[in-house]
């Protein structure tokens, strides 16, 4: 069981006590552990899931309906940070292979009663993956996957992961906030949310309860432009385009669209 590692804080009139406790740590390790936690809470909520999914079906079917057009028909997808297989559901539902891996087995769960036909789904790290290379024509990594690792290095080796998985001339697709939303009042805070920075780009999301103590926090790293072109070159990818779209949500994201060449 994931057990939170700060003391209760009396987080609306201190936030910034949770900076001060968490000087000395493994950063890295409990920004992991944070993005486990969040989704064992919403896994406790499955009501949560299922509303997110509906709320958002048709968004998944504009974001499939983009994604595909870079893809040919029966290509295998790898879905790195899939979660409850939305996306993989409906590109199930277009004729496409697809596995999904997510390092949250809560998440998979949900995934295996979400998907219709018998899903390829596996409990796996991002910057490990379990599968020999060249293995898959494209791979995605949606909504807040790419933002929620902890660290440069590990962000690096993902996409090093995903590019080393991916078969030549196949598309590594990144869904990133869209630019310049990465500032803290992206998510304003409010009697029950507060998002503070550790350094530049770098943030944690405080949830409070009705006593105003912080309960659950969930790392955040907004990636702008330079620092994904960056990563994509560190990578051996070629950068082909920068998509900026607004589902029917009226979120706007931007769309990193990378080539292995």
């Amino acid at each position: 069981r994931l057990r939170p590692q700060l003391r209760r804080t009396r987080g609306k009139d201190n936030p910034r006590q949770i900076l001060q406790q968490l000087r000395g740590r493994n950063l890295s390790q409990e920004r992991k552990m944070s993005i486990l936690r969040y989704y064992r809470r919403k896994f406790e909520d499955q009501g949560w899931i299922w509303k997110v999914n509906e709320r958002w079906s048709d968004r998944t079917i504009q974001e499939v309906e983009f994604l595909t057009t870079y893809f040919s028909e029966g290509d295998r997808i790898l879905d790195r940070g899939c979660g409850s297989g939305r996306h993989m559901a409906e590109l199930q539902r277009r004729g496409y292979q697809t596995t999904g891996v997510d390092i949250s087995k809560e998440m998979l769960t949900i995934a295996k009663k979400q998907l219709t036909e018998e899903p390829e789904i596996i409990q796996a790290d991002a910057t490990s993956l379990p599968f020999t290379s060249n293995s898959f024509d494209h791979a995605i990594s949606m909504y807040n996957v790419f933002l929620e690792l902890p660290s440069e290095k590990e962000r690096s080796e993902a996409l090093e992961e995903m590019r080393r998985a991916v078969k030549n001339s196949g598309h590594i697709i990144t869904d990133l906030p869209s630019f310049p939303s990465i500032d803290p009042s992206w998510r304003p805070s409010s009697e029950t949310h507060r998002t503070i920075s550790l350094e530049s780009r770098d943030f944690w999301e405080l949830t409070f309860d009705e006593k105003g103590e912080v309960i659950d926090r969930v790392f955040i790293h907004y990636v702008d432009i330079e620092e994904i072109k960056k990563l994509v070159e560190r990578a051996g990818l070629s950068l082909i385009e920068l998509v900026e779209k607004q589902w029917c949500d009226k979120i706007r994201r931007t769309m990193a669209i990378a080539k292995k060449s």
